[in-house]
């Protein structure tokens, strides 16, 4: 079944579950957000494939994430500060922009492929601990303090919470969003933490310890 949703070409990869802050000052994304907002509907985030976010409707990937408005700011100049999270993924069927300023896709829910429990266990947990090890190096290699990685007990869950916080192409993140099987994106996670956490490792063996010295305190 297909329903029609505002989209907003951006960017950036969002992933269900994950959250996205958003500053609103185009005029037909004013108008879009406001719409949404105040009748509590979602708009769709889709990855841009080419063209730009401001100006001319850039051109979007198929698969996209419905974004859920958990709290807005508005501004006295029209401008709007929202703060969103990713919900469900879809596939765009067709685009028009016709009745609106703003894009309006027909889309459908594109779920994963339920995973066999046995086969998915290992690597849930397998994954999860390369995930912990990838952002305690992200931590050392940025030297600042990162939020604990809270790791979900659903697999597909977590196959979207590491497509969020890999620091990778948003090209990459886009492959992680459109495959329709959690074990397959799990296992591709897998390799894309190993080859960045030996990047990550690189670079601090390469930086070494930090020279930085207590601070003067004038």
């Amino acid at each position: 079944m297909t329903e029609e949703l505002p989209l907003f070409p951006l960017n950036t990869v969002l992933f269900p579950g994950m959250p996205l802050r958003l500053h609103i000052f185009e005029l037909r994304y004013r108008e879009m957000i406001g719409a949404c907002a105040d009748e509590d509907r979602p708009f769709g985030v889709v990855l841009i494939k080419e063209g730009m976010e401001v100006g001319a409707p850039a051109d979007p990937f198929e698969v996209g994430t419905m974004a859920k408005i958990v709290g807005i700011d508005r501004l006295d100049d029209g401008r709007m500060n929202i703060v969103t999270m990713g919900t469900r993924r879809f596939r765009v069927r067709t685009y028009s922009t016709e009745k609106r300023s703003y894009v309006v896709g027909e889309v459908e829910p594109f779920d994963d492929e339920p995973a066999a429990a046995p086969t998915v266990g290992d690597l849930v947990q397998n994954v999860g601990a390369a995930a912990q090890r990838y952002v305690a190096l992200l931590q050392a290699a940025y030297e600042q303090e990162i939020a604990p990685l809270s790791l979900p007990p659903s697999a597909e869950d977590l196959s979207y919470l590491i497509g969020g916080i890999l620091r990778v192409p948003n090209d990459e993140r886009q492959r992680l969003l459109e495959l329709a099987s959690t074990t397959d994106r799990l296992e591709q996670e897998r390799n894309i933490l190993a080859r960045e956490s030996v990047s990550v490792e690189a670079f601090l063996q390469q930086r070494g310890p930090s020279n930085l010295g207590p601070f003067s305190r004038n």
